[in-house]
């Protein structure tokens, strides 16, 4: 993950577990725009331990409250 970064997080952020950003994804049909991967806490503690992964297209809403349009 050496471009990734932790996600710049607000003081009132709602954000549990790891957030890390990868910015300027895209190609030559869609703009370049940050991809978001969230890691749950106990991630980096169990690395025997598989997790599910889902996919969001448009999640901007997903992570955190204090960057969601509608506050959810």
């Amino acid at each position: 993950m050496s471009n990734w970064r932790p996600y710049p997080r607000r003081a009132d952020s709602t954000v549990t577990g790891d957030l890390w950003q990868l910015d300027g994804i895209g190609d030559a049909h869609h703009a370049p725009r940050p991809v978001l991967v969230w890691l749950p806490p106990s991630y980096h503690a169990d690395t025997l331990r598989r997790y599910p992964v889902v996919y969001f297209h448009d999640g901007q809403n997903v992570f955190d409250a204090a960057t969601s349009y509608s506050g959810e």
